[in-house]
């Protein structure tokens, strides 16, 4: 069964308010499926946000992605930092219905354009390339034994397209990606409802 997320925007003292919220639901046992949006590289810090975190060096506004299940815990655990002296606020929530990420890429082995392909042929169950999707490759057998930097390869496979879907599972394939260094994403982008 898919799980719904609610992206809770919070509020505080920079370097704490993730690892205190992130702190309190492990105590609780809720918090390993917690999203940190822009650690796993989503951007969703609107210009407004940006220009407060160069004013206010001291503070921090984090994009947190909850279980819709969790959020009472995720308020609570805002609530119970005001016994630290180190408020953390919530600026406010939003529903979300999953995530998408452009990618391209561009390789000339047939080895890893087969690493590749198979990334994107098995991905999570609730997520999928769009339509626009596509991979076109090339073989020319005269240009075989040709070194990397020359102008033609015997194998070239080039692609262009996005992955959407499920949050959970967009952000396991864009994990995938970030650890493939041929394969070169946007910041991933969050779908509200």
């Amino acid at each position: 069964m898919k799980t719904s997320y609610v992206e809770v925007v919070i509020d505080g003292p920079r370097g704490w308010d993730v690892g205190f919220v992130q702190g309190y639901l492990n105590g609780k046992g809720t918090g390993e499926r917690v999203f940190d949006a822009e650690g796993e590289g989503f951007d969703c810090e609107p210009l407004k946000e940006k220009l407060k975190q160069l004013l206010h060096l001291d503070s921090d506004t984090a994009h947190l992605l909850v279980p819709e299940n969790f959020v009472a815990d995720v308020r609570e655990a805002v609530k119970k930092s005001t016994d630290t002296h180190r408020p953390i606020t919530i600026c406010h929530e939003r529903a979300i219905s999953g995530a998408r990420f452009h990618f391209t890429v561009h390789v000339f082995s047939k080895e890893y354009a087969a690493k590749i392909r198979e990334l994107f042929d098995h991905m999570p169950d609730g997520v999928k390339l769009i339509d626009s999707t596509g991979f076109d490759v090339k073989v020319d057998p005269g240009a075989e034994g040709v070194e990397l930097y020359a102008p033609t390869h015997d194998f070239e496979m080039k692609g262009e397209g996005v992955v959407e879907g499920d949050l959970e599972g967009v952000i396991q394939v864009y994990r995938a990606c970030r650890a493939e260094e041929l394969i070169h994403q946007s910041a991933a982008e969050l779908i509200p409802v």
